[in-house]
């Protein structure tokens, strides 16, 4: 049961740094849109 609840906390833990890198990206990717739009 341990190793269960190890796992399933692993996978929230990845879960949620994949989220957190979502949440960087996103704006990066409005940001270089903006840029390259004006840039034209």
């Amino acid at each position: 049961a341990a190793t269960l609840f190890q796992a399933v906390l692993n996978g929230l833990q990845a879960q949620w740094l994949l989220n957190q890198r979502l949440d960087i990206i996103e704006p990066l990717n409005r940001f270089l849109d903006l840029i390259l739009v004006t840039d034209d």
